[in-house]
C-alpha cells in the first residue's frame, strides 16, 4: 500500500483535503474513528458523490533528494480507508454563487495505523494508483552499470516498513526494467564513479524507470539497506 510520487516544480504533490477531528476536544486517534474534511465544489451532485465515495487517508513521508540535494519526490503511504459516516448529521451550505462548501463526515473502516491530524484525506476517485507501467521511452544518453540508493520508504514517521528504494539511475542512464541489479559492498574503488571490486550482498526489482531515476524493490539482502548503498547491474 505504497506508492511513490515524482516532484515537479508546478505541481510537488496531488491535491488533497484537510483533516480534523469530529469532536475537535479529541485527540485524532484509533479510538475516535470520525473525521471531517470540506472543500468547495461547483459541481451540483456533490454532495450524492462525496456519499457514496470510497476515501484513503494517505501520509507523505519526507523528500527523497539526491546526492546533489535535489528533490525528487517522496513516498506515500495508505493508512486508512474511510466512508460517510451515515451516524452524523452535518447541514451543508446552500448552493451561492457558483461554488459551496461541502462538509464530510467520514469513519475509517479499515487502519494499518493510528491515523494521524496531520495525514491527507484523498477521495479513491481522484487517485490513480494503477500498477506501475513503464510507459516512457527515454534516449539514453549513456548506458550506466552503477547506481546509488538516495531514499527508502521505511521511514520511521510513516508507521510501518516497505522494500521500496529510489536509485539515482534512469531512463537516460540506460536503465530499463528487463535489467537485473544488485546491491553490493564495495571493496575496492579506484576511483569515485568506478567500482573496482564488489560483493553481491542483494538483489533488486525495478517497478518504475523515470527519467533520472528509478524505484526499485529490495527482493532480499544480507544486510541492512540505507542510503548511500551501491548497486551493479547484472553484466
Amino acid at each position: 500500500q505504497w506508492w511513490f510520487e515524482p516532484y515537479t516544480p508546478e505541481s510537488s504533490a496531488p491535491h488533497s483535503l484537510a483533516l480534523k477531528p469530529a469532536n475537535t476536544e479529541k485527540v485524532l486517534d484509533a479510538g475516535d474513528d470520525t473525521v471531517l474534511i470540506s472543500w468547495r465544489t461547483q459541481v451540483g451532485d456533490a454532495l450524492q458523490r462525496a456519499k457514496t465515495q470510497p476515501y484513503f487517508i494517505v501520509r507523505t513521508g519526507a523528500p527523497i533528494r539526491d546526492m546533489n540535494g535535489h528533490t525528487v519526490g517522496s513516498f506515500s503511504h495508505l493508512i486508512a480507508k474511510a466512508r460517510w459516516d451515515t451516524r452524523l448529521q452535518v447541514a451543508q451550505a446552500e448552493l451561492k454563487d457558483a461554488a459551496f462548501s461541502l462538509m464530510a463526515p467520514l469513519r475509517v473502516v479499515h487502519a494499518v495505523g493510528e491515523v494521524d491530524k496531520n495525514d491527507r484525506v484523498i477521495p479513491r476517485v481522484c487517485l490513480n494508483n494503477t500498477t506501475a507501467t513503464d510507459e516512457n521511452t527515454f534516449t539514453p544518453t549513456d548506458v550506466v552499470a552503477q547506481a546509488q540508493i538516495i531514499g527508502l520508504a521505511d521511514a520511521p514517521s510513516m508507521g510501518t516498513q516497505s522494500n521500496l528504494a529510489i536509485m539515482d539511475k534512469g531512463g537516460v542512464d540506460g536503465v530499463n526494467p528487463n535489467q537485473t541489479w544488485f546491491l553490493v559492498d564495495v571493496l575496492s574503488q579506484e576511483k569515485r564513479d568506478a567500482l573496482s571490486v564488489t560483493r553481491t550482498r542483494g538483489q533488486v526489482e525495478l517497478v518504475k524507470v523515470f527519467e533520472r531515476y528509478s524505484l526499485i524493490r529490495i527482493q532480499h539482502s544480507e544486510r541492512e539497506v540505507m542510503r548511500g548503498m551501491y548497486l551493479q547491474r547484472a553484466t
